[in-house]
């Protein structure tokens, strides 16, 4: 089958893609896991978002205390989305994750520290839309 690319009228979008922001920023955080790797897996064993204007790379994770042999202390999981890598708006990166669940756990860079951030979902989506989303 021949694709005629004048017919299907393909948008032309401006600079840089979101995923190659996110490779760039890899190297600006002189991580010790290249971006590729980060990638591939998150592509085997999470979920990569990945449109011009938004990229993301995230994985479920079970917050559960651990005990000394490192088992989960507790009989029900704790879910909560992992976002590894998020460049874009917010609000669609999220609304694009395959399912809800009750936290958000950020991992954040500054000044070449690494950290992560906890959030339940309702005050995450109160930040990255600077309101209240449900009335209580």
């Amino acid at each position: 089958m021949i694709v005629d690319l004048q017919v299907m009228n393909c948008p032309k979008f401006e600079g840089p893609s979101a995923a190659c922001r996110a490779a760039q920023c890899y190297k600006e955080w002189k991580s010790d896991v290249s971006f590729l790797a980060d990638l591939l897996e998150y592509v085997d064993n999470g979920i990569v978002i990945a449109r011009h204007d938004i990229f993301g790379m995230a994985k479920i994770i079970d917050l559960r205390p651990r005990d000394k042999t490192g088992k989960p202390i507790g009989e029900k999981p704790q879910l909560a989305w992992f976002i590894r890598v998020a460049l874009g708006d917010l609000r669609t990166l999220v609304a694009e994750l395959p399912c809800f669940l009750p936290h958000i756990v950020l991992c954040r860079c500054k000044g070449g520290k690494i950290t992560t951030r906890k959030y339940a979902f309702k005050r995450f989506m109160q930040l990255v839309t600077k309101e209240k989303l449900w009335v209580a």
